[in-house]
């Protein structure tokens, strides 16, 4: 008896767990959507100049810092060379500096024939004025070469900047400029991040509260033999349209082998929610208490 008293009240566990522990969120529509690159990018140079070299050619992949083009450079290339010189050059503070080491001598010299009256003070001013000019030469030789190593500096900055580099990953979309062409206030190439991919939506203000940021989406483009990739939501806007009763949401679609191109109209399908957890219940009877 005691055995199917226990029996009955398990049956009666199993019947009472709730059916929405185990139920599915209702799926959502498919959205229409648009994979567009992560950024475009119309690369400049920050000084004018003529193009001397072009180092990618169009659809090619570039990594961040990769050097892309070069501006002729022939004056400043000569001009840093000069400059360096200069910064470099250290005869003149050791002409300076020996000739302050002379000066100090000469006046230890005169204050011992000063002590033994065997010297001016005409003659000791003479030497004490003498130390003071060699140090204050000395000084100004510092100063000058300080100023040619700025001066190399800022030739190499600008010639650093002659040097035009992927400010990004990317890929080359187009050169707007050819070899020789001047570069004054014109883009030379346009690089886009495809890396990942940004996918962009419009939904209803009826969708409002159901697409939330983190949630998967499995993205279908509109081309032959492309498999779904799935991709997260980072952005959804918090303000809707007021004249279409519509708000944007878009998504980040990984794209490591380049593989994907861009431009494409999809499908995105979202995924539905996780079921429910089961309802941990421990249920203690006294009748299962011997």
């Amino acid at each position: 008896m005691k055995h199917l008293r226990r029996l009955n009240l398990v049956l009666l566990t199993l019947v009472c767990v709730p059916s929405a522990a185990f139920a599915l969120d209702p799926p959502l529509p498919v959205f229409d959507c648009l994979i567009e690159p992560e950024l475009v990018a119309d690369v400049g140079s920050p000084v004018d100049g003529v193009i001397d070299k072009f180092f990618v050619s169009k659809s090619e992949i570039v990594k961040k810092g990769q050097k892309l083009a070069q501006l002729n450079q022939m004056v400043n290339l000569s001009t840093a060379a000069l400059a360096r010189a200069q910064a470099e050059m250290n005869e003149k503070i050791e002409s300076k500096q020996a000739y302050l080491d002379f000066s100090q001598r000469k006046l230890n010299r005169i204050k011992k024939l000063y002590k033994q009256k065997a010297s001016s003070s005409f003659e000791k001013d003479e030497a004490e004025t003498e130390l003071k000019l060699a140090r204050s030469e000395l000084q100004l030789a510092k100063q000058e070469k300080l100023l040619a190593r700025l001066e190399y500096q800022q030739v190499m900055q600008r010639l650093k900047e002659r040097s035009i580099h992927s400010p990004f990953d990317g890929i080359v979309v187009r050169r707007h400029l050819a070899l020789g062409e001047s570069v004054k206030d014109k883009p030379i190439l346009k690089i886009a991040k495809i890396n990942p991919l940004r996918v962009e939506l419009i939904l209803t203000s009826e969708m409002f509260g159901l697409i939330k940021k983190d949630m998967l989406a499995n993205i279908v483009p509109e081309l032959p033999n492309y498999k779904p990739r799935q991709a997260t939501v980072t952005v959804v806007d918090k303000l809707i349209d007021a004249a279409s009763g519509t708000f944007g949401v878009r998504l980040s679609l990984p794209n490591p082998d380049y593989s994907l191109p861009s431009g494409l109209r999809c499908q995105a399908h979202f995924l539905a929610k996780q079921p429910h957890k089961k309802i941990s219940q421990t249920t203690k009877d006294s009748t299962f208490k011997k």
